[in-house]
């Protein structure tokens, strides 16, 4: 078999060669030569900047690493802040609650009681129920209680903007019915 494989394989490229196009040529010489396109015009680029080193010297200049002015800088944010949101500053002062050492997505109503005018919510915090009314404190944004009702509770937090301004958020737990 291997015998006419040969012969088969040589006959077989003669006859596609013969069968090629008379008027054959070689790539690119349909093209005009190089030399009678007219070179392309390039821009000049951007001036370039030359970087000249300056020294430093803290004795003519205020120094930005002073410990000194780096902490009265932050003291002075602290008074702005707390200027800016008497609300912080009274939150900063108060003693804490219990319920805010908690994360807010850690605490779930599960449900409300009311006497005499007087509403009590009841949320679960690691299997343990701790009663909440108006003016409590739970969550870790400084979370303060501002209503109850049948199916929710309200809280007002403070939080940081990006910013760094604190500002108020309105939150709302709701009620979270025990399925069967």
């Amino acid at each position: 078999m291997n015998k006419f494989l040969i012969p088969v394989c040589v006959l077989l490229a003669c006859v596609v060669a013969a069968c090629a196009p008379a008027s054959h040529q070689e790539p690119g010489s349909g093209l005009a030569p190089p030399a009678s396109q007219p070179a392309p015009l390039a821009s000049p680029g951007p001036a370039t900047f030359v970087y000249q080193a300056q020294r430093y010297t803290p004795s003519s200049e205020l120094d930005p690493f002073n410990a000194q002015r780096l902490a009265l800088a932050q003291k002075k944010e602290w008074h702005t802040a707390a200027a800016q949101g008497g609300l912080l500053a009274l939150e900063l002062k108060r003693n804490k609650d219990p319920l805010e050492a908690f994360a807010l997505e850690s605490i779930t109503l599960v449900g409300r009681m009311s006497a005499q005018d007087r509403q009590v919510a009841l949320v679960k915090v690691d299997g343990l129920l701790y009663p909440v009314q108006l003016g409590s404190h739970l969550g870790q944004n400084f979370g303060r209680v501002v209503g109850i009702n049948d199916h929710s509770l309200s809280l007002r937090e403070l939080v940081q903007d990006p910013a760094g301004k604190w500002t108020e958020r309105k939150v709302l737990l709701v009620l979270q019915e025990r399925l069967k």
